[in-house]
């Protein structure tokens, strides 16, 4: 009996493996219907998108658990699942409350406030929280794709930590490449934008570092923890990244580290 791949059009949202690119390079993740039933789906899921779209993302997200997502040379990333609990609590309950000033959630000030904030995040379907994995040790770092557009294909990265022992790491470079990467060529997507507290200097550096391109600032654009937040809005757009990955590319080669020290900077102009 034949068999149809649910397209982009009507919510593909995160499933793995549902784009053209990625079809050609695997058959797992797949989500398969038959052929017969297919419009009949499609008509319903156009009826009730945003369900429909929600529902999708739930299978997908619930596919990836306690699988590999994206693997690197030196790191990998994961969806967040239970597994991860005691990994992130090792590190994240211990990092300072300055660390928070920018970010929607913590600090956590006791064992309560972290247990609610990871169950939520464990059942989420308003955004995809990945975990990074390196040499056994689970949860040394957060991820988040977030506001997916599915209808003009953009989505936002953001809400990243790292662990100290990753920060300013090769790690953390190759994590935010994969991910950049899975954007463009999995979910085919035509936008990828990070945005960040217009106050949050290291978060605009980081964002220049990666070839995000600055678009200017939302003033009073939300309120977070109670305060104003003006805004920095920055983006990738699918005709940039052919440009872009060759440099990531290049400088993530071994040979350009030493003992985990950069011989070369990672070289994107950014105008």
């Amino acid at each position: 009996m034949k068999e149809r791949v649910l397209s982009r059009r009507y919510g593909k949202g995160y499933l793995p493996g549902a784009t053209r690119n990625s079809m050609r390079k695997n058959t797992r993740g797949f989500v398969l219907v038959h052929y017969e039933y297919f419009d009949l789906i499609m008509w319903f899921l156009s009826i009730v998108s945003t369900s429909g779209s929600a529902i999708l993302k739930a299978i997908g997200m619930n596919q990836m658990k306690n699988k590999s997502f994206l693997e690197g040379r030196t790191i990998s990333l994961h969806r967040i699942s239970e597994d991860h609990r005691a990994g992130i609590k090792a590190w994240i309950t211990d990092t300072p409350d300055s660390e928070f000033d920018y970010m929607s959630y913590g600090p956590f000030k006791t064992q309560k406030d972290f247990d609610s904030w990871l169950d939520e995040s464990l059942s989420t379907c308003e955004r995809q929280v990945l975990c990074l994995s390196k040499d056994g040790a689970n949860g040394i770092g957060l991820m988040s794709l977030m506001r997916e557009d599915i209808n003009n294909q953009v989505v936002e990265i953001g809400s990243i930590q790292f662990s100290p022992e990753i920060q300013r790491t090769v790690e953390a470079t190759e994590a935010l490449f994969l991910l950049i990467n899975y954007v463009f060529e999995d979910l085919d997507y035509r936008r990828l934008e990070w945005k960040c507290d217009n106050n949050n200097l290291r978060s605009k550096k980081a964002a220049s570092r990666l070839g995000f391109k600055f678009e200017g600032v939302f003033r009073q654009h939300m309120m977070v923890k109670g305060k104003n937040r003006d805004t920095a809005w920055y983006s990738i757009i699918d005709s940039d990244w052919p440009q872009l990955k060759p440099k990531f590319e290049s400088w993530l080669k071994p040979e350009n580290f030493i003992d985990g020290k950069q011989k070369s900077p990672l070289a994107i102009a950014n105008s």
